[in-house]
């Protein structure tokens, strides 16, 4: 697989988990992703890579990378 197409993966999954929430059936979602490492069925989150916490659209704010810098130099001031 290339990079780009690795890169898809956190899309692809959060697309899967949108369709098992609000498509699959009673028999649950037709297809799984289990975790190699522990070997249980994978439920993937977004998490912020900084503190860990979990993500959703109600703890997030756009933001312009260039008003970023500037908060920083606020904040750091």
């Amino acid at each position: 697989m290339t990079d780009a197409g690795g890169d898809l993966f956190p899309a692809i999954v959060t697309l899967m988990r949108w369709g098992d929430q609000h498509l699959a059936g009673p028999e649950g979602p037709p297809i799984v992703l289990r975790h190699n490492t522990c070997g249980e069925i994978a439920d993937p989150r977004l998490t912020c890579q900084h503190c860990g916490e979990p993500i959703d659209i109600s703890k997030v704010t756009p933001a312009r990378r260039v008003d970023l810098a500037v908060l920083s130099k606020l904040v750091s001031a």
